[in-house]
């Protein structure tokens, strides 16, 4: 008993899913898309994220979720409003993101892309549901 006892005060929390709170939705259009990375490379190749989903906002301000929790390792949530479905992040002609889109942290500069050390947390250790807010690149 005193090893479990142990065991969950070192592993943290323990779930096969976390609560996300989705905040900053202002338009029904479009589709929320999702991806959970697991690794600085997925990160920043964005191609190959280990769970991706995409969801339809059917009202403003706010969308609720979950994601799985598979690891006890630092992970990246990486979100977008994809308002004309397009299935990407539209950038002006300077590569500025003219879509709102938010991260599981926030990022610590705007002036260039965030790594996934900046924006990364362990899920599995966190309490609560995980607030996330998209914003445009202006609001950052």
């Amino acid at each position: 008993m005193f090893l479990i006892a142990c065991l969950l005060a070192v592993l943290g929390p323990s779930s096969d899913s976390v609560a996300v709170q989705l905040n900053g939705i202002t338009q029904t259009k479009g589709t929320v898309r999702i991806a959970l990375f697991d690794s600085e490379q997925g990160f920043q190749q964005r191609t190959q994220p280990v769970y991706g989903i995409s969801l339809r906002p059917n009202s403003t301000g706010q969308l609720q979720f979950k994601l799985p929790v598979h690891t006890h390792r630092p992970c990246a949530v990486a979100i977008f409003h994809d308002l004309n479905n397009n299935g990407k992040l539209d950038t002006n002609l300077m590569g500025i993101p003219s879509e709102p889109y938010g991260f599981s942290r926030p990022p610590s500069s705007k002036w260039k892309a965030p790594s996934f050390t900046d924006v990364s947390l362990v899920l599995a250790q966190h309490a609560g549901p995980l607030r996330i807010t998209l914003k445009t690149w202006g609001d950052y």
